[in-house]
This record gives C-alpha cells, sequence and structure tokens, in this order.
C-alpha cells in the first residue's frame, strides 16, 4: 500500500510540471497572437489614407496644440489616426514639437514621415528662383512676385502670394528695395520678402557708404562757396532710379550722373524723361505738351530738383556711378534707337546731335 502511495505521488509531480509549460506556452502564444493584432493595427494607421491628394497644403498655424494639428491632417487626408500622430510626435520628436508653417504633400507618406517632416520642419517646397530686373517698381516687383510665387495643382490653386499685402507694406520703400535674383519658397510670406528685397538693398549700400562719406564730406565743403545740392542717401538713390533709365552701360551712367548732378547744383529743371513713365506711364515718345506742362513733382521739366520719390530700384550700378560721376563740360545728352549716347555742353549742339542720330 506505501509503496502504491509513492508511485502515485511521483506520477503528480511529474503532472505538473508539463501543466506549467503548457500554460506558459498559452501564454506566449496569445502574447504573440495580440502583438500581431496590434501591430496590424498600428501598421493600417500608420499608412496614408486612400483619399490622399497630391498637391495638398495644410498650413499648421503658431501655438496650435498637437490635437488641432491633427485634426487638419486627418481632414486633409494626409494621416489616417490622430492618436498614431501624436505618439509619433511623441516618440520621434523627444519633446521637440512641431513648427508652424505651410506644408506640402506631394506623395502617399506614414504617420512616422509627416511626423518627422513637421518636427524638422520640412514644409516641402521647392526654391523658386525670382528675378526683379533693376529699376523696376515696387509695382512691377509685385506682378513678378505673384505669377512666379504662385503655384497651383491640378484642380486648384495651392499657393498664391498676396500681391496687395505686399504693395501695402512696400508702399513706402520705392527705391530701396533691391533688385536682384533671388531664391523663394512659394510660401514665403510679404513681408519677409520685403526684409529680403530691404536687408540686400543695407548690404549692397553698406559697400559703398565711405564714398558716400567722402561725396557728402566733398559737397558740404563746396557748398561754401557755391550752392551744391545735398548727397544725402535719399537724394542718392533717387538719382540713381533716373541714372538707371537713362543709361545701360556703366561709363553712361556715370556720364549721365555727373551731368544731372550738375544741374541740380545750378538750380536748373533735371528735365528728363523716366520720371513720366512712372506717374503717367508714357514713355517719351508719347508724352505730350500737355503733359508737359502738369504740375506733378515728377514733371522735372516744370519742377527743379528731384522727384519726390525714386521712381524705381535702382541697382549697384546705377548707384555707383551716382556716388562716382564723370566730371565732364557737357550739359545735355540723349540716347538714338541703337542705344548709343550722344553728347553736348550746349543746347545748340544737342539738336544737331538730335538731327543727326535721331531718324
Amino acid at each position: 500500500m506505501p509503496e502504491e502511495q509513492d508511485e502515485l505521488s511521483m506520477m503528480r509531480e511529474r503532472e505538473v510540471p508539463v501543466r506549467k509549460k503548457s500554460y506558459v506556452l498559452r501564454f506566449f502564444v496569445l502574447l504573440l497572437c495580440v502583438a500581431a493584432i496590434v501591430g496590424s493595427v498600428a501598421y493600417e494607421y500608420a499608412q496614408s489614407p486612400s483619399e490622399f491628394t497630391s498637391g495638398t497644403v495644410v498650413h499648421v498655424t503658431k501655438n496650435a496644440t498637437l490635437s488641432t494639428i491633427a485634426k487638419e491632417l486627418v481632414d486633409g487626408h494626409i494621416i489616417k489616426s490622430s492618436v498614431a500622430f501624436r505618439l509619433a510626435i511623441e516618440l520621434t520628436g523627444r519633446g521637440a514639437g512641431v513648427n508652424a508653417g505651410d506644408y506640402l504633400f506631394t506623395s502617399p507618406s506614414t504617420v512616422w514621415r509627416v511626423a518627422s517632416r513637421l518636427i524638422h520642419n520640412e514644409q516641402g517646397f521647392n526654391p523658386i528662383k525670382v528675378t526683379l530686373p533693376e529699376g523696376s517698381t515696387v509695382h512691377d516687383m509685385g506682378d513678378i512676385l505673384k505669377k512666379s510665387l504662385s503655384i497651383s495643382s491640378s484642380s486648384e490653386s495651392v499657393f498664391s502670394f498676396n500681391e496687395k499685402e505686399f504693395l501695402s507694406l512696400a508702399s513706402t520703400s520705392e527705391g530701396y528695395l533691391f533688385p536682384d535674383t533671388y531664391l523663394f519658397i512659394p510660401n514665403t510670406t510679404p513681408a519677409a520678402v520685403l526684409a529680403e528685397l530691404t536687408d540686400t538693398f543695407n548690404d549692397k549700400v553698406s559697400t559703398l557708404e565711405p564714398d558716400v562719406a567722402a561725396l557728402q564730406t566733398q559737397s558740404r565743403l563746396q557748398a561754401k562757396t557755391n550752392h551744391i545740392y545735398p548727397r544725402t542717401i535719399a537724394n542718392i538713390v533717387t538719382l540713381a532710379s533716373i541714372v538707371e533709365r537713362e543709361a545701360t552701360s556703366s561709363i553712361d551712367r556715370a556720364m549721365v550722373a555727373g551731368i544731372l548732378w550738375k544741374r541740380l547744383d545750378s538750380g536748373v529743371p533735371l528735365g528728363v524723361d523716366p520720371p513720366f513713365m512712372y506717374f503717367l506711364g508714357k514713355t517719351s515718345a508719347e508724352i505730350t505738351l500737355t503733359d508737359l506742362a502738369t504740375t506733378s513733382p515728377y514733371n522735372t521739366y516744370v519742377h527743379k530738383g528731384l522727384p519726390s520719390t525714386p521712381i524705381g530700384n535702382p541697382g549697384l550700378d546705377a548707384l555707383t556711378a551716382t556716388v562716382h560721376p564723370t566730371p565732364s563740360a557737357f550739359w545735355f545728352y540723349f540716347s538714338d534707337t541703337k542705344g548709343n549716347m550722344h553728347y553736348a555742353t550746349t543746347y545748340a549742339e544737342h539738336l544737331v546731335n538730335k538731327a543727326k542720330y535721331v531718324k
């Protein structure tokens, strides 16, 4: 009898480990199943929605909450799950947060890639080369910027440069926006563009500051014995905007600048045509006798001195020519149909030149 009990006890001891192993195996199988389900669901919600549309732009406002941003992305069919996005931000960004701005989505992305783009400010716009020609007015620049920086998809406008806002902000900046070739992303704001053009102007003019100071000192010394038109920055920029339109080569610009400074110093009207294009939109050939009699401050045949504002935005060459004018005995000049300049010391010589070269 005792032997039978010992054998039964041994059998029971052997059954316990077998049962424990069975429970552990079942637990791991269940765990794997749960992990597979969770992973499948996570993978599914990490993918881009089937409704994704290429060319979608999502605007992330400054200080927006993750919930608000996630809703914008879900509504824009960029991501499927706001929960997955917030989790991706937390795990990827490690508290870094997201950057405000416009984000362009041209191809489907996982929620992890979307989160990474917002964290690293990858807005997705390719820089666009914008050339603002020398002598461009503020209105010219606004028109060029609108045409260059407005992009659209096949169905709707994605981004449109606000020309009206730019013109409003730049209304008092004529002459002080540097004409050059720039790289702007399409969602650049008018304020940012204006700041870039202004900063570039200041950088370029800073290279001329020693020469401007020398010119101003010279004019002050001469003013003790003669009437000298002030060589202020404002007057230099305004005259340079006229020089920009009057001549095309560096040599001719310096010569023309010398003649125009001499007219200003002598107190005679400048008598130049480019300001009529600025305030009337008329070329030299289109100006009428009525136009020449207007009382506008831009009519340099009636009013002495410079126009009340620059008539465009001069480039560095015109500014340099105005700061370093070429002295000469000439008082008159004109450009023929081929762009060649002809100079004269007297009005009679000027009329002879015009009769000779204007056909």
